[in-house]
């Protein structure tokens, strides 16, 4: 039942013809199709005033926001795997760009909204921050960069909960596994999803609507049990 904004680049008004509908468009339209209210927000992340103007129209036309999902990702183009020293500044700059200044700028632009949506107490469940992170911000997986990267977006959620708890915020992060997206399945039917992958499994890979579960459930605990989990895993 939630009134859900798609917020990203890929826009059937700009993305090129590649066989698959990885638009937001096509997103907001499932979102729709299983009950909820889904609506297009088209908005270049990596663009400091365009994740400013996104919320800003989120705010006008609903005048709350009570849950708050950071999931957007640039993929390298390079090899995933490969020392630091040949990787060099330009993985870090593909990983953590958007993966997390975008993410940090996103929950400054959002905190105000979410702030001002808690002191209305007119819901169940407090507004919620849910950065999505990646079991390399715990343990080496593909490379350094990423590594460091994921490990900044925990510490985002954690950190950000001792100042907004108070406020009625919560937060956390989320660790899907390896995810069964429309893109990573093309490139496994394409021979190119090992290389991309640096070898993971796909075929035990999580399906995307998994996380999306995974949100939702969160978003409908209860005020105790949210702040219980906030600033964690």
């Amino acid at each position: 039942g939630f009134i859900v904004y798609a917020v990203g680049r890929s826009s059937r008004e700009s993305s090129e013809e590649t066989g698959l509908d990885l638009t937001i468009e096509a997103t907001a339209e499932k979102i729709t199709s299983v009950g909820g209210t889904g609506h297009a927000l088209r908005c270049d992340i990596s663009k400091d005033e365009a994740i400013n103007e996104a919320i800003a129209q989120v705010s006008d036309a609903e005048g709350r926001l009570d849950l708050l999902c950071c999931s957007a990702y640039t993929v390298p183009s390079g090899p995933l795997k490969a020392p630091f020293w040949e990787q060099g500044v330009e993985m870090w700059d593909a990983v953590n760009s958007v993966g997390l200044r975008s993410v940090y700028l996103t929950c400054c632009a959002a905190a105000q909204l979410m702030i001002s949506t808690a002191a209305k107490k007119d819901q169940a469940s407090p507004p919620l921050m849910v950065l999505v992170s990646s079991f390399g911000g715990k343990a080496y997986t593909f490379n350094v960069a990423y590594g460091v990267g994921k490990a900044a977006v925990d510490r985002l959620a954690a950190d950000m909960s001792q100042e907004l708890g108070a406020l009625g915020v919560a937060t956390c992060a989320l660790y899907p596994g390896v995810v069964k997206t429309e893109n990573n399945l093309a490139l496994e039917a394409a021979g190119k999803w090992k290389e991309a992958s640096g070898g993971l499994d796909l075929s035990q890979g999580e399906t995307p609507d998994f996380s999306g579960k995974g949100v939702a459930a969160l978003a409908s605990l209860t005020s105790e049990e949210i702040f219980r989990r906030s600033g964690s895993v």
